[in-house]
């Protein structure tokens, strides 16, 4: 006598739930199962290999038309078509490969700038020495782009990019204008404290990628623009 299962041995065996062998047995996606006593659906050797091809096939991004057609007695005489609708199932899976591979370098980035900026926060005011063209984004005319985008974004609060491109940092969290207003009074009194000269600018950062991960806040940068001079150059 064949070796017979019941369904919730063979969920067990196969790591599925018996809601999901049950579906697709209603759906055609395979055989009936035969009853035995008391109704209950029981599955043999056949019908197990048969639903573990499915599920393989179901893993690798087939529908289950496409598997019902696969599994079908009618398409295994046309082997052609099977060779095709597998080699697609192939490329299907490369592509999601290549779209894992992309995503895991971006969240090894975002790594990276959540390190980054979490250690600037950790610090107070900082003066830094930037090298690169600052370019302001005009709020008036921010898009959809500028907010999807991988790179940080300026803002203009007053004024604009210093010439000397000489700048008082401090990285933080904030969810209000209000919250701003204060990391900017507490820097104007660093910039006091220290006796650096105000060059009339003051920039808001926001940075893209650890805002992803900050909830309700924004990851974002002050930059407070400084006269070129040699008081404050040694501490950068």
């Amino acid at each position: 006598m064949k070796k017979q299962y019941t369904i919730g041995q063979v969920a067990d065996y196969l790591n599925i739930s018996v809601e999901a062998i049950r579906f697709y047995e209603k759906k055609g996606v395979i055989p009936k199962f035969i009853r035995g006593e008391n109704n209950y659906r029981l599955i043999d050797h056949k019908h197990l290999l048969f639903l573990k091809g499915v599920i393989q096939l179901k893993q690798a991004g087939f529908s289950l038309k496409e598997i019902k057609q696969i599994q079908s007695g009618d398409f295994a005489f046309k082997p052609e078509k099977q060779y095709q609708v597998l080699s697609d199932g192939i490329k299907n899976i490369e592509t999601q490969i290549n779209n894992l591979e992309k995503a895991k370098q971006k969240l090894t980035r975002d790594i990276a700038e959540l390190q980054s900026f979490y250690s600037l926060v950790e610090k107070d005011c900082f003066t830094k020495q930037i090298a690169k063209q600052i370019e302001i984004v005009d709020l008036n005319h921010l898009t959809i782009e500028h907010l999807l985008a991988e790179e940080d974004m300026f803002f203009s609060l007053q004024g604009s990019a210093t010439t000397s491109n000489f700048y008082l940092l401090k990285a933080f969290l904030y969810q209000t204008e209000s919250d701003v207003e204060k990391v900017i009074a507490h820097m104007m009194k660093y910039i006091e404290k220290q006796r650096y000269s105000f060059a009339g600018s003051i920039l808001l950062s926001i940075k893209s990628a650890p805002s992803y991960y900050t909830g309700d806040a924004l990851a974002a940068i002050i930059y407070i623009g400084l006269e070129e001079a040699n008081d404050y150059k040694t501490r950068v």
